[in-house]
């Protein structure tokens, strides 16, 4: 499918931005911010820029050389965060070195430490640089055209460098003149992926642990592949594969690897410049997922444009739009790529050299006519390309990096949001789409969390109104994060459980206003935890189910105020279990239900009081139980639904 890529702002050079000869780009979200870093090599120094949701860019910092920063030719930059700070790192190309600063939330810069060439260093020429997380360390990688080479550097919570190896060319690696660097996680493994331009190649680097590198593979430019002048480098997974995909300036080319548990490479595609293609000098290259397909962006120097390729399961690549540089667009020399999703839209960042600018284009994949959903407006579904939607409309499009991870109201309007978690590097970016009147409204960026936490479900757990967040650590270790007015306030340590233990499900089993935890022993034991200001105050043991019996559920289903629990049997039986003041009182025989419908969901639909229960069938036919007093009293169907179409949660969106 096409991808409408629509210009949405341009900046250029002036007496005060620091953007003549820009030659990199990188985003980063900083307190809830996007920014852009944008490197000016003629003025060596770095421009930075608020993004707004619209894409339109705001100048909040401008830093540029002095006798102690290394930005004299400046050259590449990156982020990472690092000890819960986000720093920007820039390289010097004639100052061979880096200089690393703090991003405060307003975005500006403070230089914290700065590293020149010597001894045994690889920063002759510095030029092209990345940060990976490997453990608990972020390391920074350098690459100098001068040296032939690369350093490696832990990255301290204060910023400060560290060198910690050094891999200099010789007659087997391709580090002639290294110019970029990329790293991807492959099968438990880091890998560190470098171009040689005047070695026509790529040379692959295992990571190890305390970030020394051990070569494992190298390729070079042949009759088949476009590594002639290799340029730019980037990664991406799909379908389970990690591919590298490498320009080469010379070829006005790229080729696709797919890259193997060991580093290895195996060639699976190869694109050339031809006809409406702008890859003449292709220079750097950045994947992003829009509407769940992966695209590839290249940028090409001497066609002052950009081109767009949809990449396919093998590796393929398609081109579905080539931008070209015009009166309005700062892409003269075009020489650099990056992307950032805010909210619903990804957005492309493009570096024109010979601009003196930057230009900015929101990205959306052009789609068939979705088909309408069922008259639910209290159920929230996704497509497989990513269309986020209720029954009166889309709400936008995410990427395949992010998951729906709950949905409340977190901002006590009345109206319920979605609890988004995207990966982003090492860890979680966790944010809040909040919905108005049936529309998407605006984007929270919550907080960063690391991998090793899953968020386990929501709930008012403090009973002021706002839904909260429930998270489980891998080690056992259960935390509530305190929102309010869509923003995160504070996280309570609430307990510890063991891992024999799973949560189940959220809901106020005891009817004082504060929800509480449910639990489910994989012995079949069920207790909760009672909780009063996000604090577990006593956990009550409810009883015990074979492990034939799952939790599909909670609700009030006889509208007496205490959440109750529903269970589904594996052949089918539905039974309830009516709570009164966090103690079990009785079960309830519901009915039985053929093992090809699945309980998706539970919510009062009718708006009668008794919490409903939300059905999809295989064939993908939606019906509703409306519960009252505990019982079904009427099933309504609502018809077939695509199977692209999946259900991923309730809640009071349609209020109005």
């Amino acid at each position: 499918m096409a991808i409408n890529v629509t210009n949405v702002d341009n900046v250029t050079d002036d007496a005060t931005l620091a953007l003549r000869f820009a030659t990199s780009v990188a985003t980063a979200v900083v307190g809830g911010t996007t920014y852009l870093f944008v490197v000016g090599a003629a003025d060596h120094g770095v421009s930075v820029f608020s993004v707004a949701s619209s894409g339109t860019l705001a100048n909040v910092d401008n830093i540029t050389d002095d006798a102690t920063l290394e930005l004299l030719g400046a050259r590449g930059v990156t982020t990472a965060v690092v000890g819960g700070v986000t720093y920007l790192f820039v390289t010097g190309n004639i100052d061979d070195g880096v200089s690393v600063f703090s991003v405060a939330a307003d975005g500006t810069l403070t230089n914290v430490d700065n590293v020149t060439d010597a001894g045994v260093l690889e920063l002759d020429g510095a030029f092209g640089v990345t940060t990976t997380a490997i453990g608990a360390t972020t390391y920074l990688f350098v690459t100098g055209i001068d040296d032939d080479g690369v350093s490696v550097f832990s990255v301290a919570a204060d910023g400060s460098l560290t060198n910690v190896d050094n891999v200099t060319d010789d007659a087997t690696l391709e580090l002639d003149f290294t110019e970029a660097v990329t790293t991807a996680l492959v099968g438990g493994t880091t890998y560190l992926f470098v171009t040689g331009t005047l070695d026509d190649g790529v040379s692959v680097f295992s990571v190890a642990a305390n970030g020394a590198l051990t070569n494992v593979d190298n390729v070079t430019d042949d009759a088949t592949l476009e590594l002639f002048g290799a340029f730019g480098v980037t990664t991406a997974a799909i379908g389970g594969t990690t591919y590298l995909f490498a320009t080469g300036a010379g070829d006005d080319g790229v080729s696709v690897f797919s890259v193997a548990a060991n580093g290895a490479l195996t060639n699976r595609d190869n694109v050339t410049d031809a006809g409406a293609l702008t890859l003449d000098n292709a220079a750097r290259v950045m994947t992003a997922a829009i509407s769940g397909t992966t695209h590839l962006f290249v940028a090409g120097v001497l066609d002052d444009g950009v081109s767009v390729f949809s990449v396919a399961a093998d590796g393929s690549l398609t081109n579905v739009d080539n931008v070209a540089d015009d009166a309005t667009l700062e892409l003269d020399g075009a020489i650099d790529v990056a992307t950032a999703v805010i909210g619903a839209t990804t957005y492309l960042f493009v570096a024109g050299l010979d601009d003196d600018g930057v230009s900015v284009f929101s990205l959306f994949e052009e789609t068939e006519t979705l088909p309408p959903l069922p008259p639910l407006g209290d159920v929230l579904w996704q497509h497989s390309n990513g269309t986020v939607a209720i029954a009166t409309g889309d709400l936008g499009s995410a990427s395949t990096f992010s998951e729906v991870a709950g949905t409340g109201d977190f901002d006590q309007d009345g109206d319920g949001d979605i609890l988004w978690r995207h990966v982003d590097g090492p860890g979680w970016r966790v944010l809040t789409w909040e919905l108005e009147n049936r529309q998407f409204s605006n984007s929270h960026h919550i907080e960063f969390a690391s991998t090793g936490w899953r968020i386990d479900g929501t709930g008012d757990f403090d009973g002021d109104g706002d839904a909260d967040i429930l998270w489980r650590h891998r080690d056992g270790d259960v935390v509530t994060w305190e929102m309010e007015d869509n923003e995160y306030v504070v996280n309570h340590n609430v307990e510890f459980a063991a891992a024999t233990w799973r949560i189940d499900g959220t809901g106020d089993f005891d009817g004082d206003g504060d929800d509480d935890v449910l639990w489910r022993h994989r012995d079949g034991a069920v207790v909760t935890w009672e909780m009063e200001d996000n604090d577990y105050v006593i956990n009550h043991n409810i009883g015990f189910a074979s492990t034939n019996w799952e939790i599909d559920g909670t609700g009030d289903f006889d509208d007496d105020g205490d959440a109750d629990i529903l269970w589904r049997h594996r052949d089918g039986d539905v039974v309830t279990w009516e709570m009164e003041n966090g103690a079990y009182v009785v079960n309830h025989n519901i009915a039985v239900a053929a093992t090809t419908r699945h309980i998706q969901g539970t919510w009062d639909f009718d708006s009668d009081g008794d919490t409903d229960i939300l059905w999809r069938h295989d064939d993908g036919s939606v019906e509703t139980w409306d519960m009252e007093g505990g019982a079904p009293a009427q099933i309504e169907n609502f018809g077939v639904v695509s199977n692209a179409w999946q259900i991923r949660g309730t809640g009071e969106f349609d209020l109005v």
